[in-house]
């Protein structure tokens, strides 16, 4: 009997996913640095307003106003590139799901994140679709066997109907086990 491993997992390596992980952390840094300094260029106009014209107030907060807009821009633009995908994936699983729809795929968009991912679960569907139509295939085989020997004992007449009709049962549970999926 296999014994568990009761140690607390312990990350090794930060580094996955190489170029994901760096363009996200480049932009969170450019996004910090874009922050910081236009908290510094507020702060340098902050003076400015109490002893300037009306017209530095107004450019003040149209700079505000359009550093916040800019920043959420990007910010949704980026994080699109991975919610996206994710929101792609968990729709397909849904609808395979629902619909008990193997043949369903997971397409992305050209330059999304998580391309390799959706690459992987096609993969997998694909395999789980081939291994069910094998056995399907199968099952299809024994429910003719069993209807070529219900058809035999119900011709050869001296059969008990109770047998009979526990292998008709038998038939209906083989064809009842959920294997009831779109594979096509």
């Amino acid at each position: 009997m296999a014994t568990l491993d009761k140690r607390p997992y312990v990350r090794r390596q930060y580094l996955i996913k190489r170029d994901l992980q760096t363009k996200y952390a480049f932009m969170f840094v450019l996004s910090i640095g874009v922050g910081l300094n236009l908290g510094v260029v507020l702060t340098l106009l902050a003076p400015m307003l109490k002893n300037a014209s009306p017209v530095f107030p107004a450019l003040y907060i149209i700079l505000v106003i359009s550093c916040v807009v800019l920043v959420a821009a990007i910010s949704i633009l980026f994080t699109h590139k991975i919610a996206g995908p994710i929101y792609k994936i968990e729709k397909t699983f849904r609808h395979i799901i629902d619909e008990r729809d193997l043949s369903a795929r997971i397409f992305l968009r050209t330059g999304d994140e998580l391309q390799e991912l959706a690459d992987e679960i096609n993969r997998l569907l694909d395999h789980f679709r081939n291994s069910l139509t094998v056995e399907h295939q199968k099952l299809e085989a024994i429910l003719a066997k069993l209807d070529y020997l219900i058809q035999q004992a119900q011709a050869a007449g001296n059969i008990d109907d109770a047998l009979i009709h526990q292998l008709q049962d038998v038939r209906m549970r083989l064809q009842d086990t959920g294997l009831n999926y779109k594979l096509q």
